[in-house]
C-alpha cells in the first residue's frame, strides 16, 4: 500500500487531512503533496507514520466491527424469542 492509499483509505474512516497529519508525525501540507502526487519520493520515516495511523485506523474498525456483531447475534437471539413468543400465544 503505498502513501496515498493510506491516506485515502483514512479519510474515508473520516479523519481529516490534518488529524491524520498529527497522528503520523508530518505536516498538513505534506498530506496534501501526497494526495495530490505532488511529491515523487515519500520518507521513509513518514511511510512509517501513516502505517502506524493506519494500523491503529484498522485495530479501532476491527473492535467495532466486532462489537457490532455481537450485537446483531443479541437482536437475533431477542427476535428468535418473540418469534416463538406469538407462536405459542398463536396455539
Amino acid at each position: 500500500m503505498d502513501a496515498k492509499s493510506i491516506i485515502l483509505d483514512l479519510k474515508t474512516s473520516g479523519l481529516t487531512s490534518r488529524q491524520i497529519a498529527q497522528m503520523a508525525g508530518i505536516t498538513d501540507p505534506a498530506v496534501h503533496y501526497i494526495i495530490k502526487g505532488q511529491t515523487k519520493m515519500v520518507h521513509r520515516q513518514t511511510l512509517f507514520g501513516l502505517l502506524k495511523v493506519h494500523a491503529a485506523a484498522l485495530k479501532i474498525a476491527q473492535k467495532r466491527l466486532e462489537a457490532t456483531t455481537h450485537e446483531i447475534k443479541h437482536l437475533e437471539a431477542q427476535v428468535d424469542s418473540l418469534r416463538l413468543a406469538e407462536t405459542l400465544r398463536v396455539l
